[in-house]
C-alpha cells in the first residue's frame, strides 16, 4: 500500500497526463517560482499550485511537513529581511510604500533594528517560494510512478549511475516510512503504547521504535551499498527502446504551458513584473 511521500495510482488529470507534459507543467511553474519576489504574483501561483494539489487528491496530511520548514526558515528570513532596511534595495515598488517601518525594537548589542514594508514583502515572497515548492513536489511525487522518472530518463540517455541515485533518493523515504510503520505495528501488538504529556518520558518511551528504526536504517543503506557494485556501471551498455505517446491533450499542455511561461518572463525581464 502507498505510504507517505509516495506514488498513488489515482483517476485525475494529472495523473492521466503523460509524464512528459507532467513535469512540463510543474518544473514551469516551479522555474516561474524562483524569479517572483513580489507576493501578489507569487499568490496567483500559489493558488495555482494548490488547485493541482486538490485536483490530484493528494492527502492534506502530507503538508504537515510545512509547519518544520516553513517554521525553521522563517525566522532566518526575518532576520535577514530586518537587514534589508534600505527602501533603496527596492527598485518597482513605489519608494513611499517600501520606506514605511512596520516595527522597530531596540536590541543590546546591535542597537536599533526595524523591518520596512519592502523587507516584509520580500520575507511573505520568501515564504511563499517554500509552500509553493512543496504544493508543487509533493503533487509530483503523488501523481509520477516511479517508472516514468527511469522511462524519461533512458529516452534523454541520462548516465545510468544518475538514473540509479534518483530511483534510490525518490525510494528512500516512502521505504523509511513504511518500515516505521512495522515497527509501530508489531511493537502495539507486544503491548507497547505511550500514554503520558510528559516529553521526556516520551522519549524515553520511543525507544522501542527508534532502536529497531535505527538498526533497518543501518541495514536498508548496506544493501544499497551492495546493490549499486553488483550493478557494475560502465561494464557494459544497456539499450531498449523506451516510447512514450503523447496525446493531443498532451501536446496542448506543453505548447500552452511553454507559451504562458515566455509570456511570463517578458513581462518580468522588460517590465519587472513580478519584482520587487
Amino acid at each position: 500500500m502507498p505510504t507517505w511521500y509516495e506514488y498513488s495510482p489515482r483517476d485525475t488529470f494529472l495523473h492521466r497526463l503523460n509524464p512528459v507534459s507532467r513535469l512540463t507543467l510543474i518544473f514551469s511553474l516551479l522555474f516561474l517560482v524562483s524569479f517572483y519576489y513580489d507576493p501578489r504574483y507569487l499568490g496567483v501561483l500559489l493558488v495555482i499550485s494548490a488547485a493541482m494539489y486538490h485536483s490530484a487528491k493528494v492527502p492534506k496530511k502530507w503538508l504537515l511537513i510545512l509547519v518544520p520548514v516553513v517554521g525553521w526558515r522563517l525566522g532566518e528570513f526575518l532576520l535577514v529581511g530586518m537587514g534589508q532596511y534600505n527602501p533603496e534595495l527596492f527598485k518597482v515598488w513605489p519608494q513611499e510604500v517600501v520606506s514605511r517601518v512596520i516595527f522597530e525594537v531596540s536590541l543590546p548589542i546591535v542597537g536599533e533594528v526595524r523591518m520596512i514594508m519592502g523587507a516584509l514583502l520580500w520575507v511573505l515572497g520568501q515564504t511563499l517560494h517554500i509552500v509553493i515548492g512543496v504544493l508543487l513536489t509533493l503533487t509530483l511525487i503523488y501523481t509520477t510512478p516511479l517508472n516514468d522518472y527511469v522511462k524519461l530518463m533512458r529516452k534523454f540517455r541520462v548516465p545510468p549511475q544518475i538514473t540509479y541515485v534518483m530511483t534510490v533518493a525518490l525510494k528512500f523515504v516512502p521505504d523509511i516510512f513504511r518500515m516505521y510503520q512495522s515497527i509501530q505495528v508489531a511493537q502495539r501488538l507486544r503491548g507497547w503504547a505511550v500514554r503520558t504529556k510528559n516529553p521526556i518520558k516520551a522519549a524515553k518511551l520511543a525507544l522501542p521504535l527508534m532502536v529497531p528504526l535505527a538498526r533497518e536504517i543501518i541495514r536498508y543503506v548496506d544493501r544499497l551499498e551492495i546493490s549499486s557494485q553488483l550493478r557494475a556501471f560502465g561494464a557494459t551498455t544497456v539499450r531498449y527502446h523506451v516510447e512514450l505517446k503523447m496525446t493531443k491533450k498532451d501536446y496542448a499542455v506543453c505548447i500552452v504551458t511553454i507559451v504562458a511561461v515566455i509570456i511570463a518572463m517578458y513581462f518580468l525581464i522588460v517590465h519587472k513584473k513580478g519584482l520587487l
